[in-house]
């Protein structure tokens, strides 16, 4: 097997925004600099544009000055106003989680649930790939027979999603990003900040964004004018961080230890009098629009409507906590929700304590028993299906694997690979300590609606089950009986197929032909 080198590509499928004005394109930073130019003058963009255009003033004058003045400042909106479209392409699947996490972005990502992970799609860092034969052989090996593995079970004796755990991110990668300014600038400062840390791969793909962005200068003067501002944006979730540093989630790991399910605490409630009063009328609505499928077809928008109005006025009347230490595959799903606060334990300190743990298992990991498997999944994600009495052999070579990658991972460090790039070796079932804050939103209609919903990934789903299960603990019933998985916010089942769980929120049967005629 020939390993494939990750070479990002980055195809820039738009810039924004742009308009066309009296048949001329007006450039990303040009628009901007006229609409922050308007905020100070009685007149409309379009037209000071339109003066501008029609007047001997030297443009690029004026929006240098312009874009200079209120970027050099600091001033975000003009750096989060204007963005590219792109599709990353000859990257691994670390661009996942290099990027998706930003709270400025959006993202489209394949997803090996649904496209195919083979041998031919292994990739290796340039590190790996410019070494000698003989470390090319061991992250070579590690990677072959994690892939090999995951192709022999899945859809068989094992889920393909849970299957996927003992994959790792060195394989093939990409997707369609949408980057506004503000993002890449916060990326390309907090991967200089972690130095070493941040993997070869996330500076180069910010080098080739950067290259295209001054090529195309269409924005380029916008965008160095806010690389020299004296302010930094809003952080965003990085799993790539110097291990050796303290952070909160250090502290709530000496804290409350690496808890597998979550430990969901409470951290501020408020008088929630008035609250009562609006979900006690949001529930009387629902009955009434949920008495019949006619009633849901025709009043389901009111429903949702109200329930937003009530959840916008509220959503931070409490905030509620749950630390988990869920799978590095889960992470990837949790860090794309960008309204709920989040952070997120270095993947470093991941390894190093899986690497650790382990090593008391190793000459016995054919006799594993109950209290093994068990004290293994707290660091190591085991999916079910691996329990069953007949995959036991399976999950004997399931824990075997991630064993041997952890080791390829320390023996590639040891001969000069650097740890973000060896890193890319480890199986994504490594579980990670992640803190989340949810407030209502994020409980009534955000988080937890989408990922209690049966087509949510199936750890990620029975997590959050969990986290219901000690939220419902902890808030009047006045509140819990409006959470629910998505179908429960607006009486019908939104998915192609329905799993008959809306039937528990309304109160008419739910049956084929009813979902034929309500999701239609």
């Amino acid at each position: 097997m020939v390993l494939k080198s990750i070479n990002p590509k980055v195809d820039i499928l738009g810039y924004g925004p742009v308009a066309f004005i009296d048949g001329k394109e007006i450039t990303p930073e040009e628009l901007i600099a006229f609409s922050s130019m308007m905020t100070y003058k009685d007149a409309g963009a379009i037209d000071m544009i339109k003066d501008v255009l029609s007047s001997d003033k030297n443009i690029k004058e004026v929006v240098l000055k312009s874009l200079k003045g209120s970027a050099k400042r600091g001033h975000a909106s003009m750096s989060t106003s204007a963005g590219i479209w792109a599709l990353f392409n000859g990257t691994s699947k670390y661009v996942d989680s290099l990027f998706t996490g930003a709270i400025f972005s959006s993202s489209l990502m394949p997803s090996s649930r649904r496209i195919p992970v083979n041998l031919e799609n292994i990739v290796a860092p340039d590190s790996i790939i410019n070494a000698d034969e003989e470390t090319k052989k061991i992250y070579e090996e590690a990677s072959k027979n994690n892939i090999s593995f995951y192709m022999e079970i899945e859809n068989k004796e094992i889920p393909r999603e849970e299957a996927a755990k003992i994959t790792q991110y060195g394989i093939a990668g990409g997707g369609f990003i949408f980057l506004p300014l503000e993002t890449i600038l916060s990326a390309k400062n907090d991967f200089i900040a972690q130095g070493k840390w941040t993997p070869k791969e996330a500076n180069d793909i910010i080098k080739v964004i950067e290259d295209k962005i001054r090529d195309e200068d269409k924005m380029n003067n916008l965008y160095q004018f806010r690389q020299e501002a004296a302010r930094y944006t809003y952080p965003h979730v990085n799993i790539f961080t110097n291990p050796r540093n303290n952070s909160h989630i250090k502290d709530l790991q000496k804290k409350n230890g690496f808890p597998v399910k979550p430990l969901v605490k409470i951290k501020y409630i408020e008088d929630l009098t008035n609250l009562r009063e609006e979900l006690d009328n949001l529930s009387k609505l629902k009955e009434e629009i949920t008495s019949s499928p006619e009633n849901v077809k025709q009043r389901w928008k009111e429903l949702l409507r109200e329930k937003n109005r009530i959840i916008s006025t509220y959503k931070n009347v409490l905030s509620i906590s749950s630390l988990q230490n869920p799978s590095w595959r889960v992470w990837g799903e949790i860090k794309r929700h960008r309204t709920l606060q989040q952070e997120v334990e270095s993947v470093y300190n991941a390894i190093d304590r899986s690497y650790e743990r382990m090593s008391k298992f190793k000459g016995n990991l054919d006799k594993l028993n109950d209290q093994d498997i068990k004290e293994i999944d707290s660091f190591f994600m085991i999916p079910k299906s691996f329990l069953k009495g007949e995959n036991k052999n399976l999950l004997e070579k399931y824990v075997k694997l991630f064993s041997e990658s952890l080791d390829a991972y320390k023996r590639l460090v040891s001969r000069g690979i650097p740890e973000g790039d060896a890193a890319s070796v480890i199986p994504r079932g490594i579980r990670l300590t992640v803190d989340k804050r949810f407030d209502l939103y994020n409980i009534l209609e955000g988080y937890i609606p989408l990922r209690t919903c049966n087509t949510a990934e199936s750890e990620m789903r029975e997590n959050t089950e969990n986290e219901v299960k000690e939220i419902n603990k902890l808030l009047p019933k006045y509140i819990t009986k409006h959470i629910g998985p998505k179908c429960a916010s607006v009486g019908f089942c939104l998915e192609p197929k329905t799993c008959g769980k809306i039937q528990d929120y309304i109160n008419f049967e739910y049956d084929k032909d009813t979902h034929s005629l309500l999701s239609s």
